[in-house]
């Protein structure tokens, strides 16, 4: 559910937010010179409208700018592109709002949920591995979703890639 609140100002923290807080999505009820009614969201330190919100079945086709939303119809998640990747808004840690995609090397880099960074060089444990036209990260789901610039869609399990990246011997399917 998400929440209702009356804002003051686009950068309003006194009713929702705190200071661990990078990203959450409000209903404002207030209207004034800075906000009106309609759905806002907290990224880098101000309120955001979702003007730049894309609503589609699946998921995302093409990367977005830093900030951007994207609600899936099909299964109700919602993405937010962090300037390097797709991101799932099913979590609330910072586990995933730290996650970094390097497209020119194929390295995935992100916290898991006790602090630990993790690094997984998706072109040495995929095989046939294609640089993707976009990438997402459904924390929910515990996925890796990708496009490639072929249109070919495919979804990585994390504990899989996670595994092969620390055990070489690892053998599976995705």
């Amino acid at each position: 559910m998400i929440p209702r609140t009356t804002l003051k100002s686009r950068f309003d923290k006194s009713t929702v937010v705190d200071r661990d807080t990078k990203f959450i999505l409000v209903f404002n009820t207030a209207k004034n010179t800075q906000v009106l009614p309609g759905y806002y969201y907290w990224y880098e330190n101000k309120w955001n409208n979702l003007k730049n919100l894309t609503e589609e079945d699946g998921l995302p086709k093409n990367n977005g700018k830093a900030g951007d939303l994207f609600f899936d119809y099909s299964t109700k998640d919602v993405y937010f592109f962090n300037g390097s990747m797709w991101l799932s808004m099913t979590t609330s840690d910072d586990t995933f709002y730290e996650a970094i995609f390097e497209n020119k090397s194929g390295v995935l880099k992100y916290k898991n949920s006790v602090g630990e960074k993790i690094v997984i060089n998706l072109p040495e444990l995929v095989p046939n591995f294609n640089y993707p036209k976009t990438i997402s990260l459904n924390a929910g789901k515990e996925t890796l979703n990708y496009i490639d610039n072929n249109g070919r869609f495919t979804v990585l399990k994390l504990d899989i890639l996670l595994a092969k990246s620390r055990n070489t011997n690892v053998t599976s399917t995705f």
